[in-house]
C-alpha cells in the first residue's frame, strides 16, 4: 500500500504540485517519515530528467479491450475491440499515429467485426507524449491493456 501510495506520488507532475503550494501542516503530515520524503522527491527529480532527455521516439502500440460473461461451461464474448498503431514522436514537431489495424465487434449484437466509428478520436491517445504526464486512474484493473514495444530513438 505504501508503495503504490508512493508511486502515485512519484508520478506526479512537479510543475503542477508546486504551482499550487500546500500549508506547512498539510506537507508535515503527508510522509511517514523524512526518509520517505526524500524519496519522493528524489523520484520526481529523477522523472523529469529522463523525460527532459527523450528526443524523439517510434514504438507499436497495441490495445485490446474485451467484456465477456462465462455462461454454461463457455465463456461468451459480449464486446471486443482491438488497437494496432504505429507512433512516430519528436520533441517540438508534430507527432504522427498511423493506424495499422482496427477492429469491433458485439458478437450479441451483429455477427461480423467492422471498423471502431470512434477509431479517428481514440487512436491518438494511445501515443505517449513525454512533456504531459498521462496517468489515467479509470483504466487500472478494469481489463483495457496497452501494450508498448519500444525502439527509443
Amino acid at each position: 500500500m505504501l508503495a503504490a501510495a508512493l508511486l502515485v506520488l512519484a508520478l506526479q507532475d512537479p510543475a503542477a504540485a508546486s504551482a499550487r503550494p500546500a500549508a506547512p501542516a498539510d506537507t508535515a503530515a503527508a510522509y511517514l517519515d523524512p526518509a520517505a520524503r526524500r524519496v519522493v522527491h528524489g523520484a520526481r527529480e529523477r522523472r523529469a530528467r529522463v523525460e527532459r532527455t527523450i528526443g524523439a521516439y517510434e514504438a507499436t502500440a497495441r490495445q485490446r479491450i474485451y467484456a465477456g460473461v462465462s455462461a454454461l461451461r463457455r465463456d461468451r464474448t459480449m464486446f471486443g475491440q482491438e488497437t494496432a498503431v504505429r507512433v512516430h514522436w519528436r520533441r517540438n514537431a508534430p507527432g504522427l499515429v498511423q493506424v495499422l489495424g482496427a477492429r469491433q465487434a458485439t458478437p450479441i449484437a451483429s455477427g461480423g467485426a467492422q471498423v471502431p466509428e470512434d477509431l479517428e478520436q481514440e487512436a491518438p491517445d494511445m501515443a505517449f507524449d513525454p512533456d504531459v504526464l498521462q496517468l489515467d486512474l479509470f483504466s487500472f484493473g478494469i481489463g483495457v491493456s496497452t501494450e508498448r514495444d519500444s525502439a527509443g530513438r
